[in-house]
């Protein structure tokens, strides 16, 4: 799959120790964004804040 350049603002605290330990932001942020989406598509997931759908908040 083609992949596409996005601009990212990220605390440059967090960027300085992601260097530190060698991590590479772009791909560490690509694994975890899949697997949080495909935790979210799975049937039977609870949903964290379920106040909206039940038209308590607005």
């Amino acid at each position: 799959m083609p992949k596409r350049k996005v601009t990212l603002s990220i605390d440059e605290g967090i960027v300085k120790k992601a260097k530190e330990f060698n991590i590479n932001i772009s791909t560490f942020l690509e694994v975890r964004l899949a697997d949080y989406i495909s935790n979210r598509t799975e049937c039977g997931r609870r949903d964290l804040n379920p106040s909206f759908k039940l038209g308590k908040l607005k």
